[in-house]
């Protein structure tokens, strides 16, 4: 199924279809495989045998290699030193003026490391801008880096890591911080 495909279908509706169907491991469902999460869509550049929706994981990392809790990378050999990227798309727009993102590191264990750099990127419209006067673009180990931002109201976020050579990155968890205008009073 394409993205397109689950995007007309409504997230209720994909949600359910995903829940009910286990997708088959293809070449091409591997570069493509997207999970619906609470709040909408996630996609990457590439999905290999660890799954996107584990950023979005309640359980809290003890350490940046911390074996007990599922990651996101973008290992494979031929993802060393590229441009990737990590991309939430929600099913309404959302106004946003912070997130998180916790690293992960396999030094001494295999080939995943923090990555070179990284930028957060939200949709405007049909462009991907950078967000305004982020705070900084951590890449601390052991601990979630931070960025806060002008607020943006967007149906998509993305970010865009650069790996650095002969590695590759990855994410334990990324948490996104929604303004407080999008909280529902009762």
């Amino acid at each position: 199924m394409q993205r397109r495909d689950f995007l007309k279908l409504g997230f209720g509706r994909v949600k359910e279809i995903v829940e009910r169907t286990r997708i088959e491991e293809s070449p091409e469902s591997r570069q493509t495989l997207q999970t619906v999460t609470e709040l909408g869509l996630l996609s990457a550049s590439f999905v290999g045998l660890d799954p996107v929706e584990a950023v979005e994981d309640p359980d809290e990392p003890a350490n940046s290699f911390d074996q007990s809790v599922r990651r996101f990378t973008w290992w494979d050999w031929g993802n060393a030193g590229t441009s990737q990227w990590i991309q939430k798309d929600f099913s309404e727009p959302m106004i946003v003026d912070s997130i998180s993102v916790y690293w992960y590191d396999d030094t001494n264990h295999g080939h995943c490391r923090v990555p070179k750099s990284w930028q957060l990127y939200y949709l405007d419209g049909d462009s991907w801008l950078e967000v305004v006067r982020p705070s900084g673009y951590g890449a601390l180990l052991d601990a979630y880096n931070a960025v806060s931002f002008v607020a943006v109201q967007t149906k998509s976020l993305r970010i865009q890591v650069q790996h650095q050579d002969d590695y590759c990155a990855g994410l334990l968890r990324w948490r996104i911080n929604r303004s407080p205008s999008n909280i529902r009073r009762n």
